[in-house]
């Protein structure tokens, strides 16, 4: 499955890549909040089925592969894993790609 978000960062490509360049854990709060959202929704959907996770509280680990420079592009590979149960949210696997976009 692919999806493609995009969001635009009104600062100048030179001064947000480095940023990224640094590791992965700027994205694990994000990814907290995406496997807590996804794990709500769940229950959300199957209110006749509760989804109950023996587990202890949520951990999201994220990692950063090599980054691939393209030009002016940045291309992070990028994973998170977490303890939920894979039947319940499987581990990601993604690419971030860093893109100056107009003339600044």
């Amino acid at each position: 499955m692919f999806v493609r978000d995009f969001i635009a960062i009104d600062q100048p490509f030179e001064s947000v890549a480095p940023q990224l360049l640094q590791d992965a854990a700027w994205l694990e709060p994000i990814a907290y909040d995406a496997v807590v959202e996804a794990i709500s929704t769940l229950r959300a959907l199957n209110p006749g089925q509760p989804l109950t996770l023996d587990l202890a509280p949520v951990t999201v680990h994220c990692a950063r592969g090599p980054v691939r420079i393209r030009d002016d592009t940045l291309v992070m590979p990028l994973r998170w894993d977490t303890n939920v149960p894979a039947e319940v949210l499987p581990a990601l696997t993604s690419d971030l790609e860093v893109v100056p976009l107009g003339r600044e």
